[in-house]
């Protein structure tokens, strides 16, 4: 059964003619990664490649919604798109520049359950840099945060893995620990595994600035039920009547360029990390699909 807007689909493939000619090769970069990246051998192989499928996931779900003419929406994936990418490549930048040595293990397949079962040790650590540790042990925060939000909605009702829960988030809290108020010395716990924001997480493997000015703000905008995310969506005709507003073909062919570029950039951390050799130039002719989009939105 047809699914969507067919019109404004069929139109929007005859906009952006060159994309959808080239998507095989996209495909195949893409198959790439993935048939070369299945052998994990340490914490930082699992979590690159979670990542990497998170950015393919959020390429097509920005294509398909921009087919049905869901601008607002495309917008929002790209955001979330943005954050995976820069996490992704941050993350190997720790991996590539290890502030503390430490053997990584690999993760058992049910990571849940392992780390129900397995409770972590209490560190005498006091300073915490960012480490890909960190990024795994916000787990048991996040894991912490849930449990209290659900007591607060079933307060009679009694949680069997509550004093786990709540001693995995002891053994680690001290990591996430910042300044809440310097006047008082009081802290908090941070709500991030990192005390660096996406942004300057961006800056520190230098990505282009403009994918966080059109990814980060302009979607953070559209993310939010605000005046400014109404006025891109919607217009006001000359009966005075509200209707949703058509993108232009450029303001479509930004989002594209957009996302296919962090596809890229995450595809090429992936690349290097395993060591892909990359024998039919599938990379290389993906760069040159890029510049074509690149040169239409230029003229």
């Amino acid at each position: 059964m047809p699914f969507g807007k067919i019109k404004f689909q069929k139109e929007f493939e005859e906009r952006h003619q060159p994309f959808f000619q080239n998507w095989q090769q996209i495909q195949e970069l893409f198959d790439l990664c993935e048939e070369h990246t299945k052998t994990f051998s340490n914490q930082t192989d699992h979590l690159l490649y979670y990542l990497f499928f998170q950015v393919w996931e959020d390429f097509n779900s920005t294509v398909l919604l921009l087919a049905n003419s869901h601008y607002g929406n495309a917008m929002t994936i790209l955001r979330s798109m943005y954050e995976h990418c820069v996490t992704m490549t941050y993350i190997k930048h720790l991996h590539d520049n290890p502030i503390k040595t430490k053997e990584e293990k690999p993760l058992p397949d049910n990571i849940d359950k392992h780390l129900h079962d397995n409770p972590i040790e209490p560190t005498e650590e006091k300073l915490f840099p960012d480490n890909i540790e960190k990024y795994s042990d916000f787990f048991y925060v996040n894991e912490n945060k849930q449990l209290n939000k659900l007591k607060e909605i079933y307060a009679d009702q009694e949680f069997p893995n509550e004093s786990l829960i709540k001693r995995n988030f002891d053994n680690v809290k001290e990591k996430f620990l910042i300044t809440d108020c310097k006047k008082c010395k009081t802290t908090r716990t941070n709500h991030s595994w990192s005390p660096n924001s996406i942004i300057a997480m961006a800056q520190k493997v230098n990505l282009d600035i403009k994918h966080t000015y059109f990814c980060y703000y302009m979607g953070l905008i559209e993310s939010h039920p605000s005046a400014n995310s109404f006025n891109s969506s919607w217009t006001k005709n000359s009966d005075g009547k509200i209707s949703l507003k058509i993108q232009s073909e450029n303001e479509e062919r930004h989002i594209l360029y957009h996302s296919y570029s962090l596809f890229l950039q995450s595809s090429s951390v992936l690349l290097n990390h395993f060591k892909v050799v990359d024998d039919k130039g599938i990379f290389n002719t993906n760069k040159e699909i890029l510049k074509g989009i690149l040169a239409e939105i230029s003229k």
